[in-house]
């Protein structure tokens, strides 16, 4: 255990707290929902439960081994491009239908590889997947004039819409487009996930913590911003509260346990 990955595995724990505790709170009990469960309260509840594993996850590893921090930003890369999928849905015209379009396809896709594949396990699992994705269901990809609707894009252009849509505006009145918080992140976390060599080499290890540590701080209130424009009636106020709350996650970890509040949340 090093002081510096149980230092950043408390905030985590804090992280973690916070995601539940604003998931009552925005997110509607799973018996309100009825029989008929819409695309984006069942992918909301996924994703909610994906991020509180991922956190608990990154915490074992963290307060194991220093050897762990590159493994912490590999398993933090799932949900923080989830969270940021949402997020763009949650605010963009026909998203949610948008991103189950492109999830269905991805499915599609990767079902047909495995269908052609010589592995008779893959092959099989390949064909069933099939069966429930077949192509005359591209005919419900339309919307209410009939016209087809598009899949969502790529992350890189959906990390570059948030990073539009949530820069700060500089002197002048314009986006300051250089600040691209979401994308520098996500670009270091993406290194340690396909394991090349500077993380592993250990040199920048406590660049990597902090990096583990502030995408996870990030990922949650994008994750949580998704749900409140989805279920909140006043989403920018609501918005605003919950990124108020990690501040002092963040500020703990550029500068310490004390920094921006003396109390834990």
């Amino acid at each position: 255990m090093t002081t510096e990955g149980e230092r950043v595995a408390r905030v985590l724990d804090d992280c973690a707290a916070l995601l539940e505790e604003y998931s009552k709170a925005f997110l509607p009990p799973d018996s309100d929902r009825g029989a008929a469960v819409a695309f984006a309260d069942h992918i909301l509840r996924l994703a909610r439960d994906h991020g509180l594993r991922t956190i608990r996850g990154m915490n074992l590893l963290l307060r194991e081994d220093k050897g762990n921090i590159v493994l912490a930003c590999a398993l933090l890369r799932p949900f923080y491009e989830l969270s940021v999928r949402l997020l763009w849905a949650s605010r963009e015209p026909d998203g949610w239908r948008r991103l189950e379009f492109y999830f269905a396809n991805e499915i599609r896709k990767w079902a047909k590889g495995c269908q052609d594949s010589p592995s008779a396990g893959l092959s099989m699992l390949g064909a069933s997947l099939l069966q429930e994705y077949r192509k005359d269901e591209v005919k419900k990809w339309r919307d209410a004039s009939g016209k087809a609707i598009r899949p969502a894009p790529a992350i890189d252009q959906i990390l570059n819409g948030i990073e539009g849509h949530d820069a700060p505006t500089d002197r002048t009145g314009g986006k300051n487009s250089g600040r691209l918080i979401y994308t520098g992140f996500y670009r270091t976390i993406c290194r340690a996930s396909h394991a090349h060599i500077e993380p592993l080499v250990g040199r920048f290890d406590k660049a990597y913590l902090y990096v583990a540590g502030y995408g996870a701080c990030l990922a949650v209130p994008v994750l949580l911003a998704a749900a409140i424009y989805y279920y909140s009636k006043s989403p920018r106020a609501d918005v605003s509260s919950v990124y108020g709350r990690f501040l002092p996650l963040l500020a703990r970890l550029a500068f310490g346990e004390n920094a921006g509040t003396t109390s834990r949340v």
